[in-house]
């Protein structure tokens, strides 16, 4: 779990996008992109996610299927006030999180290597 926050938060965390926050329909380009970055890192439908609340890492990675398929950092965002999340796949292999950074709402991607 740690990796994985840190794989997000570290100070030389590059995102794979990052979208103006003020920007008109902002929220919709950070769905479109965390969708398309999760689908391409096998993200898609059934994954695991850190619960996005106050303690969540002290519940741990809770396993979730995705029936909706879209939209998921808004609906997020809808439940707790921000769109930002952790999720990796079911073998824990691959990382896709949405962040707010200052104005810039990023999608971040990350590959954890086999041990």
């Amino acid at each position: 779990m740690n990796a994985a926050i840190h794989a997000v938060s570290g100070f030389e965390v590059e995102p794979v996008a990052a979208i103006p926050a003020s920007t008109p329909h902002a929220a919709d380009e950070l769905d479109d992109a965390w969708h398309h970055h999760a689908a391409l890192a096998s993200l898609y439908g059934e994954f695991l996610v850190l619960p996005p609340v106050p303690g969540g890492s002290k519940v741990g990675w809770v396993r979730v299927k995705d029936p909706v398929g879209k939209n998921l950092p808004s609906r997020i965002s809808g439940v707790t006030g921000a769109p930002e999340f952790v999720a990796v796949s079911v073998d824990g292999r691959h990382l896709c999180a949405a962040s707010v950074e200052e104005s810039h709402y990023w999608v971040v991607v990350h590959e954890f290597k086999a041990q």
